[in-house]
Protein backbone atom coordinates (compact mmCIF):
# COMPACT_ATOMS: atom_id res chain seq x y z
CA UNK A 1 0.00 0.00 0.00
CA UNK A 2 0.93 3.81 -0.51
CA UNK A 3 -0.04 6.70 0.83
CA UNK A 4 -1.89 9.53 -1.62
CA UNK A 5 -1.40 13.13 -0.68
CA UNK A 6 -4.21 13.88 -3.14
CA UNK A 7 -7.13 11.68 -1.68
CA UNK A 8 -5.55 11.43 1.51
CA UNK A 9 -5.93 7.62 1.13
CA UNK A 10 -4.16 4.48 1.28
CA UNK A 11 -4.38 2.96 -1.98
CA UNK A 12 -2.77 -0.04 -3.89
CA UNK A 13 1.14 -0.13 -5.41
CA UNK A 14 -0.33 -0.78 -8.71
CA UNK A 15 -3.69 1.94 -8.88
CA UNK A 16 -4.23 4.77 -11.18
CA UNK A 17 -5.38 7.62 -10.22
CA UNK A 18 -6.54 10.59 -13.07
CA UNK A 19 -5.35 13.03 -9.96
CA UNK A 20 -1.87 11.82 -10.53
CA UNK A 21 0.30 13.54 -12.78
CA UNK A 22 4.26 13.33 -13.16
CA UNK A 23 6.60 16.56 -13.20
CA UNK A 24 8.03 17.71 -16.63
CA UNK A 25 11.76 16.06 -15.46
CA UNK A 26 10.06 12.87 -14.52
CA UNK A 27 8.27 12.28 -17.80
CA UNK A 28 11.73 13.20 -19.36
CA UNK A 29 13.93 10.95 -17.31
CA UNK A 30 16.08 8.74 -19.51
CA UNK A 31 14.78 10.62 -22.97
CA UNK A 32 18.11 11.63 -23.15
CA UNK A 33 21.75 9.53 -23.30
CA UNK A 34 23.34 10.23 -20.48
CA UNK A 35 27.06 9.56 -19.27
CA UNK A 36 28.09 7.29 -16.39
CA UNK A 37 31.05 8.75 -14.40
CA UNK A 38 33.39 6.13 -13.58
CA UNK A 39 33.73 4.37 -10.09
CA UNK A 40 37.41 5.56 -9.84
CA UNK A 41 36.61 8.98 -10.14
CA UNK A 42 33.51 9.03 -7.80
CA UNK A 43 36.04 7.74 -5.01
CA UNK A 44 39.05 10.50 -6.32
CA UNK A 45 35.82 13.13 -5.30
CA UNK A 46 35.43 11.10 -2.16
CA UNK A 47 39.32 10.70 -0.67
CA UNK A 48 39.59 14.86 -2.00
CA UNK A 49 36.54 16.06 0.06
CA UNK A 50 37.65 13.47 3.46
CA UNK A 51 40.77 14.69 3.27
CA UNK A 52 39.53 18.53 3.36
CA UNK A 53 37.37 17.80 5.86
CA UNK A 54 39.90 15.43 8.60
CA UNK A 55 42.24 18.65 7.93
CA UNK A 56 39.55 21.28 9.39
CA UNK A 57 38.70 18.89 11.74
CA UNK A 58 42.51 19.15 12.94
CA UNK A 59 41.96 23.22 12.66
CA UNK A 60 43.97 23.38 9.38
CA UNK A 61 42.92 26.06 7.44
CA UNK A 62 41.72 24.44 4.27
CA UNK A 63 41.32 25.85 0.56
CA UNK A 64 38.57 23.89 -0.62
CA UNK A 65 39.11 22.38 -4.45
CA UNK A 66 36.50 23.27 -6.43
CA UNK A 67 34.85 20.31 -8.47
CA UNK A 68 36.40 21.73 -11.77
CA UNK A 69 39.83 21.56 -9.84
CA UNK A 70 39.40 18.12 -8.85
CA UNK A 71 38.18 16.96 -12.56
CA UNK A 72 40.96 18.83 -13.80
CA UNK A 73 43.77 16.74 -11.77
CA UNK A 74 42.10 12.99 -12.41
CA UNK A 75 41.86 13.66 -16.19
CA UNK A 76 45.67 14.36 -16.11
CA UNK A 77 46.04 11.62 -13.85
CA UNK A 78 43.45 8.60 -15.24
CA UNK A 79 41.81 9.70 -18.36
CA UNK A 80 37.94 10.78 -18.36
CA UNK A 81 35.79 10.50 -15.96
CA UNK A 82 33.11 9.05 -17.76
CA UNK A 83 32.83 5.37 -18.60
CA UNK A 84 32.87 4.57 -22.46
Amino acid sequence: MRWCSKRKAEVAAGNYCNRWRMSKLMEQAGSTQGRVKRHEYLMYVLEVREAEWLAEEQGQQVEVKTIEEIREVFEQEHGSIFLN
